[in-house]
């Protein structure tokens, strides 16, 4: 076991993910190319608000770069440190109350042919109801990141949620009351079964109805949906 002292706060090295530097380069590549064809639309077209706005984008797609190479997360047994040019800044996991995740896929077909698709990561942190930091699919393995992420966030934010349900209050999650005695209105005993689609939970009923809740980018879904998984026994706990 590692010894937490002053000089190693967080205990044991987890994991580092560190910002994929091609990516960045992908970046910069469009950077560049916004920016050298709103140049060419302004010197064709006198003021074009089309050609300005090309230049905005490529100019905050070059700082998005110069202030990101290099980043990288490292987490740790009690709490996470973040690496940027411009900043270093580290949380214990007990500070972080909040987690919103975004993970979803974007393609575009025409005729039912796929012409593009694109896997959209987005992990935000908060304290307190302030964001504190947010990671995104830039970094390596944005899968692997996220799930530890929430793997470590729930550890703290899950056993409370049980023990104010223990207690007989109630968890609010998407405007829907969770009670040790079911979810809203239904009693625990009337699920069957769980999955996911489309951004949704969905609940099989005893009566072969299904209860869909969004949980895509909503605060802690994560952790709801460990809750669910205890309550319909098929997750452990602790």
């Amino acid at each position: 076991m590692p010894v937490i002292t002053p000089l190693n706060p967080f205990g044991r090295l987890i994991a580092v993910y560190q910002i994929s530097f091609g990516k960045l380069a992908i970046l910069l590549s469009a950077a560049v190319g916004m920016a050298g064809l709103g140049a060419y639309l302004v010197s064709m077209i006198s003021y074009s608000p089309i050609g300005i706005l090309f230049i905005l984008i490529g100019i905050l797609a070059l700082a998005y770069f110069i202030t990101h190479v290099g980043c990288r997360v490292e987490l740790y047994e009690k709490g996470l440190k973040y690496h940027s040019p411009l900043r270093e800044k580290s949380w214990r996991w007990t500070d972080l109350d909040t987690m919103i995740t975004t993970d979803k896929v974007i393609q575009q077909r025409v005729y039912g042919i796929p012409l593009w698709r694109f896997h959209y990561y987005d992990y935000s942190l908060f304290s307190c109801g302030e964001k504190v930091l947010s990671l995104n699919g830039l970094y390596r393995n944005p899968s692997e990141l996220g799930a530890q992420l929430m793997e470590k966030t729930a550890e703290y934010i899950l056993p409370l949620w049980l023990t104010q349900m223990a207690q007989g209050n109630l968890i609010y999650f998407n405007s829907i009351a969770i009670s040790k005695d079911g979810l809203g209105s239904v009693p625990w005993s009337s699920f069957l079964d769980m999955g996911t689609r489309d951004g949704n939970l969905v609940l099989m009923l005893e009566n072969q109805q299904k209860k869909y809740v969004r949980i895509q980018g909503k605060p802690n879904a994560h952790v709801f949906v460990m809750l669910i998984e205890i309550a319909l026994h098929r997750r452990t706990y602790p």
